[in-house]
Protein backbone atom coordinates (compact mmCIF):
# COMPACT_ATOMS: atom_id res chain seq x y z
CA UNK A 1 0.00 0.00 0.00
CA UNK A 2 2.96 2.82 0.91
CA UNK A 3 4.73 1.82 -2.63
CA UNK A 4 1.33 2.82 -4.14
CA UNK A 5 0.77 6.04 -2.44
CA UNK A 6 4.75 6.84 -3.50
CA UNK A 7 3.98 5.82 -6.92
CA UNK A 8 0.92 7.88 -7.31
CA UNK A 9 2.71 11.12 -5.48
CA UNK A 10 5.53 10.74 -8.46
CA UNK A 11 2.97 10.19 -11.46
CA UNK A 12 1.19 13.27 -9.29
CA UNK A 13 4.21 15.81 -9.78
CA UNK A 14 5.17 14.32 -13.14
CA UNK A 15 1.65 15.41 -14.27
CA UNK A 16 2.24 19.25 -12.60
CA UNK A 17 5.60 19.26 -14.09
CA UNK A 18 4.49 18.53 -17.63
CA UNK A 19 1.71 21.38 -17.68
CA UNK A 20 4.51 24.18 -16.26
CA UNK A 21 5.09 25.36 -19.92
CA UNK A 22 1.19 25.61 -20.83
CA UNK A 23 -0.66 28.64 -21.12
CA UNK A 24 -4.53 29.16 -22.08
CA UNK A 25 -5.22 32.19 -24.37
CA UNK A 26 -9.42 32.46 -24.40
CA UNK A 27 -11.48 34.54 -27.03
CA UNK A 28 -9.49 32.94 -30.14
CA UNK A 29 -11.62 33.17 -33.28
CA UNK A 30 -13.51 29.76 -34.40
CA UNK A 31 -12.14 30.31 -37.97
CA UNK A 32 -8.61 29.65 -36.88
CA UNK A 33 -7.77 25.81 -37.44
CA UNK A 34 -5.41 23.14 -37.25
CA UNK A 35 -1.59 24.36 -38.11
CA UNK A 36 -2.85 27.60 -38.60
CA UNK A 37 -3.71 27.81 -35.17
CA UNK A 38 -0.23 27.41 -34.21
CA UNK A 39 0.25 30.30 -36.90
CA UNK A 40 -2.13 32.52 -35.50
CA UNK A 41 -1.17 32.07 -31.89
CA UNK A 42 2.95 32.35 -32.86
CA UNK A 43 1.72 36.02 -34.71
CA UNK A 44 -0.84 37.07 -31.74
CA UNK A 45 1.53 36.07 -29.12
CA UNK A 46 4.52 38.31 -31.02
CA UNK A 47 2.02 41.33 -31.51
CA UNK A 48 0.34 41.46 -28.27
CA UNK A 49 3.66 40.63 -26.07
CA UNK A 50 5.57 43.19 -28.27
CA UNK A 51 8.35 40.40 -29.67
CA UNK A 52 10.98 40.68 -32.22
CA UNK A 53 9.73 39.08 -35.29
CA UNK A 54 13.28 36.92 -35.68
CA UNK A 55 12.21 35.84 -32.29
CA UNK A 56 11.56 32.40 -32.25
CA UNK A 57 8.57 30.90 -30.45
CA UNK A 58 8.22 26.81 -30.01
CA UNK A 59 4.86 26.48 -29.95
CA UNK A 60 4.55 22.23 -29.85
CA UNK A 61 1.16 22.12 -30.10
CA UNK A 62 -2.37 23.92 -29.77
CA UNK A 63 -5.45 22.62 -28.90
CA UNK A 64 -9.32 24.67 -28.91
CA UNK A 65 -11.41 23.23 -25.89
CA UNK A 66 -14.71 22.38 -26.26
CA UNK A 67 -16.88 25.08 -25.48
CA UNK A 68 -18.34 24.98 -21.92
CA UNK A 69 -21.87 24.14 -21.84
CA UNK A 70 -24.46 25.21 -20.10
CA UNK A 71 -27.32 23.71 -18.03
CA UNK A 72 -30.77 25.09 -17.05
Amino acid sequence: MEQQKVLQQKFTDLESRSRRNNIRIFGVPEGVKGDSLQLFLKEFLQRKLQLLQDMELNIQRAHRSRPQTTTR
